[in-house]
């Protein structure tokens, strides 16, 4: 059995286990099924009730894993981050634990020994013990699993990690499904041993739809009309909203700039500005002290330009004001050389957030706007203190609202009330909304208006491709004529591509994987022959054989296991992913996080 877990080194575990599995421990040993009050359950999966207590479990591990990587506190985006990431985690492990006991699958002593001895887990790898010179030392770890000392240790150990083995188990079963016959496998070794190697004359799309022929409303329409099957689309909602972007004020500003000018006094009094800039700077150069490397001028923004390249070396700058935020800067070099002045700094950036005071008063104002609305006339009660309402036009669901983004929580608000509903009170990452429904339109084809963009997009590469055909054409009828490929192609301005020996698989500069192209080759029976000229994904081509490399028929024996390796482990991720994707979006599952949250964090 132990076998078995060698092949954890081999084996690709499509899934991604959650980090935080040992978690069901003891989480789902709740009793989740009796009767709760309504504040208590956090949602529902397939129609059982979710306890809070389950889901802050989660939720806790998150946050603390997240918070031990920073020395700040968590802005309020990232914890909404992890909310959501923490029910998306409950979720899937709870649907694959259902399918776990549903299949009554288990796992054994010698597996879960196997798993911990030949898969050591990141966690136990950092711990101090198993560590030599501060680096992970497998020698110490396995010693430390034989030791009686420990027993108490690595029973707690293999308990936290036996659901994860279950899960592997589970993975391993419905991938077992997947099967390859000796024709695929023949066909994959052709596909991957035969090799060619060619020119490709392309003119790309792009060349004549940007900026693109002017188009008029009359042939958009007529286009719609002779197309309208194109324009199917799903169910659309649109939005009325009031928005309260979240944009710093100038307090909050000047809050900040306090905030660094306190830095900076620490710094003249002898503080290292490197060991500042690790503490509180808020870009990815803390970890190196702020220090920015070598620039020329106008490679930063031209307020930072401006101050920077005036001090004197180990001079600190007071707080300069960019879009970024408020920065110190130190200079410690400058140098000229033939192509001008380059220096060498540091930085130290804080950020500018809207304060709790700022978001508070957005919060107070869209409060008294729902308090003080008569019926469902959102843009009067806005007007009432001053503010306009936003349309959002139309959306799809699951899809990102205009003018908000992508929001789960509004975009399920859209579809799930009738038109003049209005929305309980929303934080996105940029805003904060009040949304009422204006319209709900049935799935089926999109009124020409909903659809012109598309329409104005399909016909301008439409001309475009027609321009690329006709291109293409002028100069395979030179080579036609006896004008030499090469010839041909720079008497129109193009430059071949000459690939290197590429398989159906393979990639080529300038063009990528296409199918197209790349089977349009292998089709060539002789080195010499060129092809007709022929459409592919972005534009029109022409392409030349030049070498075929036959797939070496004495190798596939030699080959064989191997190519079978991979074309299985190919067909078991697919197989397992497909039914995944199947088994997630067949369950019914809803959440009330919204009921245990404040809106603000």
């Amino acid at each position: 059995m132990l076998s078995t877990f060698r092949k954890f080194t081999k084996v690709v575990i499509w899934l991604v286990i959650i980090a935080f599995v040992g978690t069901i421990i003891f989480a789902w040993g709740m009793e989740i099924t009796q009767s709760k009050a309504q504040r208590n359950i956090v949602g529902t999966i397939n129609g059982k009730d979710i306890d809070y207590r389950v889901y802050q479990t989660y939720y806790e591990q998150l946050y603390q894993s997240k918070q031990a990587g920073s020395d700040q506190e968590l802005d309020a985006t990232t914890l909404r981050q992890i909310r959501q990431q923490a029910w998306d985690n409950l979720v899937s492990e709870y649907l694959l634990n259902q399918q776990i006991e549903k299949r009554g699958i288990k796992e054994t002593d010698e597996e879960i020994v196997g798993f911990l001895r030949y898969q050591p887990p990141a966690e136990l790898q950092q711990i101090q013990e198993f560590q030599t010179d501060g680096k992970f030392d497998y020698q110490k770890y396995v010693s430390a699993m034989t030791n009686p000392q420990a027993a108490t240790f690595w029973a707690s150990v293999e308990a936290r990690y036996r659901p994860q083995i279950r899960i592997f188990n589970l993975q391993q079963e419905v991938a077992a499904t997947a099967r390859i016959t000796e024709d695929e496998l023949h066909n994959y070794f052709i596909a991957t041993q035969e090799k060619v190697r060619g020119q490709i004359i392309n003119v790309p799309a792009v060349k004549f739809s940007e900026p693109g022929p002017e188009v008029s409303d009359e042939q958009l329409r007529q286009y719609y009309e002779s197309h309208k099957e194109d324009y199917k689309t799903d169910e659309r909602a649109s939005l009325e909203c009031v928005l309260f972007s979240k944009k710093a004020t100038e307090d909050d500003w000047a809050r900040v700039k306090t905030e660094l000018e306190a830095i900076k006094a620490r710094i003249d009094a002898g503080e290292d500005f490197g060991d500042m800039a690790k503490s509180y700077s808020e870009d990815g150069a803390a970890k190196n002290g702020g220090d920015l490397g070598v620039f020329r001028r106008g490679q930063m923004v031209p307020e930072f330009d401006q101050v920077a390249f005036a001090l004197e070396t180990g001079q600190v700058s007071e707080p300069v004001r960019t879009r970024f935020g408020w920065h110190l800067i130190k200079l410690f070099s400058k140098q000229q050389d033939v192509s001008g002045e380059q220096i060498q700094a540091s930085h130290i950036l804080l950020r500018v957030q809207p304060s709790t005071e700022t978001t508070d008063q957005m919060f107070r104002t869209a409060n008294k706007i729902l308090d003080e609305m008569s019926g469902s006339d959102l843009a009067a009660a806005a007007a009432a203190l001053g503010l306009k309402t936003e349309l959002t036009g139309s959306f799809v669901k699951g899809g990102s609202i205009p003018k908000i983004g992508a929001d789960r929580k509004i975009n399920d608000f859209a579809f799930k009330n009738d038109v003049g509903e209005i929305s309980p009170i929303y934080e996105t990452d940029s805003a904060i909304v009040i949304a009422k429904v204006v319209e709900r339109t049935p799935a089926g084809i999109a009124p020409f208006e909903i659809a012109k963009v598309s329409v104005r997009r399909d016909v301008v590469n439409q001309m475009a491709m027609e321009a690329c055909r006709s291109e293409m054409t002028r100069v395979g009828a030179q080579i036609a004529a006896g004008v030499p490929f090469e010839t041909a192609a720079k008497d129109a301005g193009y430059t071949p591509i000459t690939t290197d020996p590429i398989s159906r698989e393979g990639f080529i500069p300038g063009i990528g994987t296409d199918p197209y192209v790349i089977g349009t080759l292998f089709n060539l029976a002789n080195p010499g022959d060129v092809s007709k000229p022929f459409k592919y994904n972005r534009g029109w081509a022409i392409v030349k054989l030049l070498e075929r490399q036959s797939a070496d028929a004495s190798q596939y024996a030699a080959k064989r296991d191997s190519l079978e390796q991979a074309l299985l482990s190919t067909k078991q991720r697919e197989v397992f992913n497909a039914w995944y994707q199947d088994l997630m979006t067949s369950a019914q599952v809803e959440d009330y996080l919204d009921e245990f949250f404040s809106v603000r964090e």
